[in-house]
């Protein structure tokens, strides 16, 4: 059940290549089972086709898996064939969106939506979610998938970047700037300044980067 569990985490996630690798260790815990087993196993066959089938049809109806209603194998067909149908189902639906430039577009509507939005301190992961209707960990896959980055570490990154830009260019002072750019406080920015600039919106600003200038 451990592996069915985790394949369903795959799935939300939409982490189709480690959802293929839980396929293939759970057909390999069915096919070392023994014959007294047997119904045993076509419950946890059907539960499993069951479990991706409906997850196809949520990503592409027009899969002939998600149009097959009962795990009876075909004529010939052990459980090997079984396993590889699944997961080549997964493989297919997987090179489709590599190959779709609507989920690129996505990406590019969620980061300017970011980037338009930088300024709320209320904007997160769940917000972002809630707003183009998709699921947080469909979120988090991703811009791991498509930036190589995490949510959170995109939004600070982007964040400082503002603050960066306000330090040298402006006279605000640092608890000013920091709630200019999405932060409740100074203490929270200057952490995150810290984290990901190694230096303090204050030494940055008395000691701006070689070819600026602080105004």
């Amino acid at each position: 059940m451990n592996n069915m569990r985790k394949l369903e985490n795959c799935l939300q996630a939409e982490n189709d290549q480690e959802a293929i690798s839980c396929i293939r260790h759970i057909f390999q815990t069915l096919s070392a089972g023994t014959p007294d087993a047997a119904p045993s196993i076509q419950r946890r066959l059907h539960y499993l086709f069951d479990t991706v089938r409906l997850y196809l049809c949520e990503r592409d109806e027009s899969s002939s898996l998600s149009k097959r209603k009962d795990i009876t194998p075909k004529k010939g067909q052990n459980l090997d064939d079984l396993c590889e149908e699944l997961c080549d189902a997964l493989h297919a639906i997987q090179k489709a969106e590599e190959d779709d430039p609507l989920k690129k577009r996505k990406i590019h509507q969620i980061t300017q939506y970011i980037q338009e939005n930088y300024q709320d301190p209320n904007l997160s992961a769940g917000a972002i979610a809630e707003q183009f209707h998709i699921s947080l960990p469909w979120l988090s896959n991703l811009f791991k998938r498509e930036l190589h980055i995490n949510f959170l570490d995109y939004l600070h990154r982007y964040r400082i970047k503002k603050a960066k830009d306000l330090i040298l260019q402006t006279k605000y002072n640092i608890g000013d700037i920091a709630e200019m750019v999405g932060y409740t406080n100074a203490v929270t920015m200057t952490r995150a300044f810290k984290r990901y600039e190694g230096i303090t919106p204050s030494w940055y600003r008395q000691n701006p980067p070689v070819g600026q200038k602080r105004i």
